[in-house]
């Protein structure tokens, strides 16, 4: 992706005194504790600590998995990134005294996973796929971790890691030909996965509501196209073979209803739905764990082009990257660069939730105030 990323303070010179004062002001959410909520008031949010204060705090032992792998982790990454570390390691429990926890259920690698984004407070990429790509376990090893992050995130109620890594696989997914694109063996290992490590709730939601609206695109997919189309598309899902899936997991069956229900005959891939339908809320106000609901003034129910740009211009931000132009976010996300350049004027001059750097150009979104 080449998106610019300049220094916060680069247009300074451009900006009046009175403007330069007001973005002083301002604070992106990497600022904070990755589980402070979107405040009511601007005034009632607290400031989580530096890098530097994190870096300075006590390590902690962790082990990880049957295997008991080791992680030597600063506590201050792990306290700030989920309340449920801040509740171990900051109370009265053993772990607290000892300055160690073992998690023997988890999955090392997801952990692993974890771990560098407490430090980096961003994920790697997950590359590009080709049309040729055949979606096997080699070429889907990187989502297949991702994956299991998005589980090991949703227990420890990260919503904001949740969230980001479950936009991660859909765009790795979205670059590829059209079609089930998982081979039927990643795809069922990736269904009872989700379902054995993901909790009940009582609306489909998160990975679950991911994993039902890709076996209903892929149930309707294969029963549409029963001849050989495309060599390097997935052709092997089985009506049988899914019946018997849905069978073993009667969670997904459920789930499966529940999507028909809602959809009809319409049979959307999750990549060509909005990512926010994946991702974890929590209340009646959104938080900061979705990168769609930043901006107080966004109503999350607009799926739009202008809702398609602003979510992705908050997404980048997120991950520290405040100036976007037009033309490489029209590359990325795959519109028309007039389309992308009408979504900024309407975010601009509609909205009030980003500002021209170069006009027509290059934007800055207006992060929220503390």
């Amino acid at each position: 992706m080449s998106i610019r990323q300049r220094p916060a303070d680069e247009f300074a010179d451009d900006e009046p005194a009175a403007q330069r004062r007001r973005i002083e002001n301002y604070h992106w959410p990497s600022t904070l504790p990755y589980y402070q909520p979107s405040p009511g008031r601007c005034e009632s949010i607290n400031i989580g600590l530096t890098y530097a204060q994190k870096v300075d705090s006590p390590i902690m032992q962790i082990r990880v998995g049957p295997q008991r792998k080791s992680f030597a982790v600063h506590k201050a990454m792990l306290t700030e990134a989920a309340e449920y570390f801040s509740n171990m390691f900051n109370g009265a429990f053993m772990e607290a005294r000892e300055g160690a926890a073992e998690f023997p259920e988890d999955d090392p690698d997801a952990w692993e996973a974890l771990v560098e984004w407490a430090y980096k407070g961003e994920l790697p990429s997950l590359g590009k796929p080709t049309p040729e790509t055949r979606f096997d376990g080699d070429a889907t090893k990187g989502c297949w971790t991702r994956l299991k992050l998005c589980c090991l995130a949703e227990k420890y109620q990260m919503l904001l890691l949740h969230n980001l890594a479950i936009d991660s696989i859909i765009a790795f997914l979205r670059h590829s030909a059209p079609g089930p694109k998982l081979t039927w063996e990643v795809f069922e290992t990736w269904c009872r996965y989700v379902y054995e490590n993901t909790s009940v709730s009582a609306e489909c939601e998160g990975l679950r509501r991911f994993i039902s609206t890709f076996f209903s695109f892929s149930l309707h997919f294969s029963a549409a196209y029963t001849f050989p189309l495309n060599p390097n598309v997935c052709h092997d899902h089985f009506t049988g073979n899914m019946s018997d899936l849905a069978c073993d997991i009667p969670d997904l069956s459920r789930d499966i209803f529940l999507e028909i229900r809602v959809n009809g005959d319409q049979h959307y891939a999750p990549w060509d739905c909005s990512s926010c339908r994946f991702h974890l809320h929590t209340g009646d106000i959104y938080k900061l764990e979705c990168p769609a609901s930043l901006n107080d003034l966004v109503e999350l129910t607009r799926d739009d082009l202008e809702s398609d740009v602003r979510y992705y211009l908050q997404s980048m931000a997120l991950k520290g990257i405040f100036v976007c132009g037009v033309s490489p976010v029209a590359n990325e996300l795959g519109m028309p660069l007039q389309d992308v350049r009408s979504a900024f004027d309407y975010l601009v001059e509609e909205e009030k939730s980003a500002s021209w750097v170069e006009p027509g150009d290059n934007l800055r979104l207006v992060p929220p105030t503390v």
